[in-house]
This record gives C-alpha cells, sequence and structure tokens, in this order.
C-alpha cells in the first residue's frame, strides 16, 4: 500500500508539471509508465515489493524527464522564491532543534542560512535581477527543493525513532511521491549543467547543451516583479501555517513540507495572473 500511494503521487505530479488539460501530454506519461513497467519485467522485480517501487519510480523519472525536458520545468518568479524560502527556513529551524537534542553540531547548516538570508536581502531590494542573477537564483531554486526534500525525509525519520511525532497517512504519502517527482525531475535538471560529455557526444556537443540550459534558467525566472508588502505577507502567512501546524501537530513534518512543495508553484502560478 505505501507504494502504491507513493507511486500515485508521482504520476499525479507529472501530470500537474505537464498539464492536465492537455490530453497528448497524458497519453505520453501513461505510455512512459507502461515502459517502465516493462523495463521492470525485464529486470524480473515483483510490482509492488519495496525493492520494485524503487525501480519503478527511478525508471518512470529518467524517461519523464528526458520526454518533458523543457516543457515540464517551471516558470518561477519572486512570490515562489520567497515561498520557498520561508518554506528553507522552517526546515532549517525544524532540523537544528532535533540535532540540538542528538546533541550534533549545528554548524553544518549555518553556510546555508547565510546565503538564505542574502537571498531574501536581494529578492526585498527594489533592483531587478540581472541575468547573471536570474541564473544563479533558478538554480539556487532547484537545489532548494532538493535540500528540503531530503532534509524534510530524514528529519521525519529521525522525530519517529525519537517517538516524537506519528507516522505518515497514505495521503501525505501520496504528497511525498509528488515531491519525489518534483525533487527527482530538478536533480535531472541541475546534473544537465556539468560540462560532462557522455561517450557519444563530444566536448563541444555537450558545452552547447550547458549553454543551452543556461539559457533556459534565465529565461524561465519570470521579470515581474511583486510588490514588497505582498512578498511580506507571503512570509507572514506561511510562518504562521507552519507555527499552527507545530502547534496543534495536524501534519506530520513531511507532509507538511511536502505539501508545501506541490502547492507552492501552483498558487503562485495563479496569483501571478493577477
Amino acid at each position: 500500500m505505501i507504494g502504491l500511494m507513493i507511486i500515485l503521487g508521482v504520476i499525479l505530479q507529472s501530470w500537474l508539471l505537464v498539464g492536465i488539460p492537455k490530453k497528448t501530454n497524458l497519453l505520453k506519461t501513461l505510455i512512459i509508465f507502461s515502459i517502465s513497467l516493462l523495463v521492470l519485467g525485464l529486470f524480473k522485480q515483483k510490482l509492488f515489493e519495496d525493492k520494485s517501487v524503487s525501480l519503478l519510480i527511478f525508471f518512470y523519472i529518467c524517461i519523464f524527464s528526458e520526454a518533458f525536458r523543457n516543457e515540464a520545468l517551471p516558470v518561477i518568479n519572486e512570490k515562489v522564491l520567497v515561498s520557498y524560502l520561508t518554506l528553507l527556513g522552517y526546515v532549517l529551524v525544524k532540523v537544528s532543534v532535533l540535532m540540538i537534542l542528538l546533541w550534533a553540531d549545528i554548524s553544518l547548516i549555518m553556510p546555508i542560512a547565510v546565503v538564505m538570508g542574502l537571498l531574501f536581502w536581494r529578492v526585498f531590494s527594489s533592483r531587478p535581477f540581472g541575468v547573471a542573477e536570474k541564473f544563479l537564483a533558478y538554480t539556487f531554486f532547484l537545489v532548494l527543493l532538493v535540500l528540503v526534500q531530503t532534509a524534510s525525509f530524514l528529519t521525519q525519520e529521525a522525530l519517529i525513532e525519537q517517538d516524537r511525532m506519528r507516522g505518515v497517512s497514505n495521503w501525505e504519502l501520496i504528497l511525498w511521491g509528488m515531491s519525489i517527482l518534483y525533487s527527482s525531475f530538478y536533480i535531472y535538471q541541475l546534473l544537465s549543467l556539468i560540462p560532462i560529455p557522455s561517450k557519444t557526444q563530444s566536448f563541444y556537443q555537450k558545452w552547447k547543451d550547458v549553454k543551452s540550459q543556461v539559457k533556459l534558467f534565465v529565461k524561465k525566472y519570470s521579470d515581474k516583479q511583486a510588490q514588497k508588502i505582498e512578498l511580506l505577507f507571503l512570509v507572514l502567512l506561511q510562518g504562521l501555517i507552519y507555527w499552527a501546524n507545530e502547534r496543534w501537530q495536524l501534519y506530520s513534518f513531511l507532509g507538511i513540507t511536502s505539501l508545501s512543495i506541490v502547492v507552492i508553484p501552483q498558487l503562485s502560478a495563479h496569483l501571478g495572473k493577477h
């Protein structure tokens, strides 16, 4: 059941990324899933066992990431960036508290906190981003999501082991599957920046691909600036939601972070139209 919920979340998020109204894209994702099942069969794995679920998700994400390499990469703006920075701040606080409880060295997260603070300051400044800053901001956005996803999972496991938090429900597993698709797709995009050619590629061809990826990142960062009061409102609203969740334990830590990863781009895309 756990594997089924996670797979369902992965497929659902892939539909959201490529656009549910686009029937041809939905058909493509179903074909990709069928191919993934076929490849899994070649490895002689039984469906829905732990190893099989991991392999199936891996095959699906690899094929999906290549098939929708440019189309599924979202356009972000200041609202998205600020919202994810707020999410990262919440995760860092949670991780710091856990590390203190475990007598671990919290200095490891200080560089991340410093970069996060600098980016917060830059977003709230009135000067629009230049080309290089757009690329760096989008790259940090992708890295940020991967960090949040990884830290959320590890922290959730540690909290459960210490009996400080309940387990994860089925719908939270679906959300986790959705955020796994997000994070894995973004890792694939980040790996495309590494200028190491494949066996069938020359270094020049690979360098052209890298430059094309850099231009894509710049293009995917919207020039539209938000009002500073709007950004401040987003930070305060998110902070209040996270505080309420900590106060009344409405959702598990993994559940609330996965929900944030999935919902923030959808809400920001809607708000950006107004």
